[in-house]
């Protein structure tokens, strides 16, 4: 599998049905549910606060997309 394929071709924040859809090179697409982001969120503070044994913040909205990196 050459990297070109496993490329994000578009991302889009669906809020009404709070999915973020993301369609790949390969034409696969894929619907995260915003929920299973959070839960699966591995910021600072989110990290902190499951060390903590805290809840991780619920019913957070995402705000913008952006690329950071490339390893994640």
């Amino acid at each position: 599998m050459n990297s070109a394929s496993i490329q994000p071709v578009a991302v889009t924040d669906q809020r009404a049905s709070q999915l973020l859809r993301i369609e790949w090179a390969d034409g696969a697409v894929s619907e995260l549910p915003h929920s299973l982001l959070r839960t699966h969120c591995k910021c600072a503070e989110c990290v902190a606060a499951q060390r903590a044994g805290q809840a991780v913040v619920q019913g957070s909205a995402i705000t913008g997309i952006e690329m950071v990196g490339e390893h994640a």
